[in-house]
């Protein structure tokens, strides 16, 4: 639900100023999704790991239940902005969802 959440809404914040270049130039705006969806996957796939790493063990300490948490109140904020258009980030969402959790615990 987060990969999907995190797909609708930060890509688009992302490659919005492509698309405006791109729509500017005359130029087809349906290559600049393909550019953003690659660029997203690359930065999971090179820097994914680290960071879930860094926030799962030296941020806050997460067990299942916590982490379960914070990933479904991260998706669901984020889906609902996307839904509502509003340009929400993810990792905003998840840095404030597992503050709450960590006051809350």
């Amino acid at each position: 639900m987060v990969c999907l959440s995190h797909g609708s809404n930060d890509v688009a914040n992302a490659i919005s100023p492509l698309i405006v270049v791109m729509e500017i130039e005359g130029k087809q705006k349906s290559s600049s999704f393909t550019i953003g969806a690659f660029g997203i996957a690359l930065g999971l796939i090179i820097y994914g790991k680290n960071v879930i790493e860094n926030i799962g063990k030296n941020v806050i300490k997460l067990d299942f239940y916590k982490g379960y948490a914070a990933l479904f109140s991260t998706a669901s904020c984020v889906c609902i902005g996307s839904s509502l258009g509003l340009p929400l980030s993810t990792t905003h969402c998840m840095i404030g969802a597992l503050g709450g959790i960590h006051l809350a615990a």
